[in-house]
């Protein structure tokens, strides 16, 4: 495969990434049920152009997305199509060494890292606890309602 068309891949997995972010935080935040119509249809649009360069076969078990799809069913198709085209077998590693625990020193984490960017699993958790936050707040101030309602 030549470079020009590994980047563009490279590119359209990134669009895809961002793109079930989106889609999960929608899901999660109860925005709306089906997910909007120019959402769908670029993910159609990224779907096409990756089958036009596909070589393998691969991507013929990928459908188009129909107009009335969730943002789980979203975020799971994006997912699944990164999942089957990523030619670098997932999260570039670029000199990441990972993070590691030291009970004298504490959290040491490669400086590569911050050089070359985070690994997606990083930016991923960042995600889970914005995902989260909203989530624990919700219980805290239904606990706090209950209490005042039960002084009542």
């Amino acid at each position: 495969m030549e470079t020009n068309t590994r980047e563009m891949i490279q590119k359209l997995i990134a669009v895809l990434r961002s793109m079930a972010k989106t889609a999960q935080m929608n899901h999660v935040m109860g925005r709306s049920e089906e997910a909007d119509r120019h959402t769908i249809e670029q993910f159609n649009r990224i779907l096409d152009r990756l089958r036009h360069v596909d070589t393998t076969g691969a991507l013929e078990v990928f459908s188009d997305l129909p107009d009335q799809t969730s943002w789980a069913s979203l975020n799971s198709a994006c997912r699944n199509l990164i999942a089957c085209c990523d030619v670098e077998g997932g999260p570039r590693r670029h000199g990441w060494d990972g993070f590691w625990t030291d009970a004298k020193s504490g959290i040491w984490i490669d400086k590569m890292a911050f050089e070359c960017g985070l690994p997606p699993e990083m930016n991923e958790f960042g995600e889970f606890l914005k995902e989260k936050i909203s989530e624990w707040q919700k219980r805290k101030s239904t606990a706090r309602r209950n209490a005042s309602e039960s002084e009542v």
